[in-house]
């Protein structure tokens, strides 16, 4: 019924005495499948993701300003984002509004110079909610100049280039990925003991605390996981 943690300047451990105990963790970036996505993607998770990527889309203006090169331009100017789930969609629909907003200061940009891909493996946007609502989506962002690439993986990534399985490429400074999930280091060890159950889906474990409708872990009264770390099962289907 303790937990320890860091805090202060010096980041002293701190017990902290609970009745309740709420695992909120979420997850954590895992490009492994994706060869030079650790060193070439920009990740989409946190606060400091999303001012580090603000600034990045600023930079590329900024040298697409002045470049000369059509080439070199118009590698500066497209933008790639992987995964068309709820954070792949709000991300490359909130990069295109960034980017339309701040254009009228680069005034040697046009905006048909503008690229943006969104590419998803599966055949609908949004594959969480009802297939309507995806494809609502998919002509939201076609209508808005997004080129959405349906059924097509990424299959690596460089310093200049993002490669999809179907043989084409794109050449980008900016890839965002937002496929690719793994436990947080704490869900993962607390996982491995005997008292937590880890989520099965499609026969294996999927390093989510099984939890029951009401978000209580399985065998547990104080013991709790909602978000992107509980296997919390659909009211309907019994599916996660």
């Amino acid at each position: 019924q303790v937990i320890r943690v860091e805090q202060g300047e010096g980041l002293h451990l701190v017990e902290v005495p609970y009745d309740h105990l709420v695992f909120c963790l979420g997850k954590v970036a895992d490009y492994s499948r994706i060869p030079g996505a650790k060193h070439h993607a920009l990740s989409m998770r946190t606060m400091a993701d999303a001012f580090h990527m603000r600034n990045h889309i600023i930079r590329c203006l900024e040298l697409a300003d002045i470049e000369s090169d059509p080439d070199r331009r118009k590698m500066l100017l497209t933008f790639v984002v992987a995964g068309g789930g709820f954070s792949g969609v709000e991300t490359v629909g909130e990069l295109h509004e960034l980017v339309e907003r701040t254009l009228k200061y680069f005034t040697t940009i046009d905006k048909k110079e503008l690229r943006f891909v969104l590419v998803h493996s599966r055949n609908a946007l949004l594959p969480e909610l009802p297939e309507s609502l995806g494809k609502a989506a998919e002509r939201m962002l076609t209508r808005r100049g997004v080129e959405v690439r349906l059924n097509v993986r990424v299959r690596a990534s460089s310093r200049d280039f993002v490669y999809f399985n179907d043989g084409d490429r794109r050449r980008t400074r900016t890839f965002v990925c937002t496929v690719g999930n793994a436990p947080t280091p704490i869900a993962a060890q607390l996982l491995k003991e005997p008292e937590f159950t880890d989520t099965v889906y499609n026969g294996r474990t999927i390093g989510l605390f099984q939890t029951d409708t009401h978000l209580r872990c399985q065998g547990h009264e104080n013991y709790w996981a909602l978000g992107d770390c509980g296997g919390i099962p659909d009211l309907l289907t019994g599916d996660i």
